[in-house]
């Protein structure tokens, strides 16, 4: 299985959000993980 880190930094929540669609697709994707 393959587990990606996404790192993020976010005052506001906005990078938060798009970091968590990311982490949505990376899920999606058999054998991965995030």
């Amino acid at each position: 299985m393959t587990t990606i880190l996404i790192l993020y930094y976010s005052r506001h929540g906005s990078v938060k959000n798009m970091a968590r669609q990311i982490a949505r697709g990376v899920d999606s994707i058999t054998g991965a993980s995030a």
